[in-house]
C-alpha cells in the first residue's frame, strides 16, 4: 500500500523523483516498471503492471459494459498509458501527452492513494482540498466506526 503526501518537482526533461518512501513501498516490482496512465481525475495514475492488468480486467468482467464501450475503452487507455523505469535516481520520465492531459507543467504534488500512486498539478490539488476533506469527514465515521 501506499501512502503520504510529497511535493515535488519536473525537471527540465520531463523527469519526476519518486519518494523514497514510494519506491520502497514498490520493492521489486519498481524494476519491472510503473504504468503511468491518465486518471479519471486530472492527474496521472501509476501502478505496478499487476495492479493495471488488475483494473483492466475489471471492465471485461463487468456485465454493465458492453463489448464494444470496453474495447473502446481499453483502445483509450492504451493510448494514455506508458510503461516508466526509474533511472538510478529514482526518477521517472513523464510523458508530455499525459503531463498535458492532467495539466502539469512542474510542480507537483505525489500522492499515495493506498492501492494507487497520484500525480497531480499543485495547484489543481489545492484547489480540491475543500472537497477532499469534506468526503473524508463524510466518509471516515463508516470506515473507522
Amino acid at each position: 500500500m501506499y501512502f503520504g503526501e510529497f511535493a515535488h518537482t519536473l525537471d527540465s526533461e520531463g523527469r519526476l523523483a519518486l519518494p523514497a518512501r514510494l519506491r520502497e513501498a514498490l520493492g521489486d516490482e519498481l524494476t519491472r516498471g510503473l504504468c503511468l496512465s491518465c486518471g479519471a481525475e486530472p492527474c496521472i495514475v501509476a501502478t505496478t503492471q499487476e495492479r493495471f492488468a488488475q483494473m483492466l480486467a475489471t471492465v471485461g468482467a463487468d456485465p454493465s459494459i458492453d463489448k464494444s464501450t470496453a474495447r473502446d475503452f481499453k483502445r483509450a487507455i492504451g493510448a494514455r498509458t506508458a510503461v516508466a523505469v526509474p533511472d538510478k535516481q529514482g526518477r521517472v520520465l513523464v510523458p508530455d501527452k499525459l503531463r498535458r492531459a492532467a495539466g502539469i507543467e512542474k510542480d507537483v504534488v505525489i500522492i499515495g492513494a493506498v492501492d494507487a500512486i497520484e500525480i497531480w498539478d499543485r495547484a489543481t490539488y489545492e484547489g480540491r482540498e475543500t472537497s477532499r476533506l469534506a468526503t473524508f469527514e463524510r466518509v471516515a465515521p463508516r470506515v473507522f466506526g
